[in-house]
């Protein structure tokens, strides 16, 4: 059912009267149902998808014993990385950080919700630029 592939890895299956003549998108998603249709949407877009070795559309709808062969590329590692930046910190202490940035630097606004206290929320950073 898996075959390896450089880097990623190939799933395939024969399409049977029940999933037959629907999108091949549909198709896939009842066949691997942890794969999204988002994905695998795209992954059709991408040519990621054939059917009897020919590549398909997401709307493509296969037929009885159609062969279907899915590509599921690498996962991609997409976690933040840290980088040495230097900051000019304006005040610090246990519960707060002051930053002044550059107005080229990205700053982001996120709001938490504050235990243990009768504030509903609090930010947890924000710029004035």
């Amino acid at each position: 059912m898996s075959e390896p592939l450089p880097g990623g890895y190939s799933l395939s299956f024969s399409v049977d009267s029940e999933t037959a003549d629907q999108r091949i998108d549909r198709t896939v998603a009842d066949a691997f149902p942890e794969l999204s249709r988002s994905r695998i949407q795209h992954m059709a877009e991408n040519g990621c998808i054939t059917v009897n070795g020919k590549i398909v559309g997401k709307s493509f709808k296969p037929k009885v014993d159609d062969e279907v062969a899915v590509y599921i590329e690498p996962a991609q590692d997409d976690t933040a990385q840290p980088e040495n930046i230097p900051l000019d910190i304006r005040y610090e202490d246990d519960c707060m950080l002051v930053v002044s940035t550059q107005s080229s630097m990205a700053s982001a606004v996120r709001v938490l919700p504050v235990p243990d206290t009768d504030w509903k929320y609090t930010l947890a950073g924000t710029s004035t630029t």
